[in-house]
């Protein structure tokens, strides 16, 4: 059985940005009335994890819910799902 490309991809994009984001500070999430808001970060905030802990759990439930929900859905609606939530939960 083939894995959930968006599942999976989801996945490993978050662990790369977060590994990314111990690195450099210039990844980090900056408030909207910071005066260093950018438009992209609507969408980008849901890959930021703020430790360990949090990035381990989050990928933890998205690979238990996710691959799952994408094998049944399919990979085009499950990524609509998904970034509709992240819109929606920011």
């Amino acid at each position: 059985m083939t894995q959930p490309p968006v599942s999976i991809g989801l996945i490993g994009a978050c662990v790369v940005i977060f590994l990314m984001q111990n690195v450099s500070a210039a990844l980090a999430l900056w408030p909207l009335n910071s005066g260093y808001f950018e438009p992209w970060q609507i969408l980008s905030y849901g890959f930021l994890h703020g430790s360990f802990n949090h990035i381990f759990f989050n990928m933890f439930a998205l690979w238990m819910f996710g691959l799952p929900i994408e094998r049944v859905w399919g990979s085009k609606r499950f990524a609509v799902y998904y970034l509709v939530c992240v819109i929606g939960a920011g």
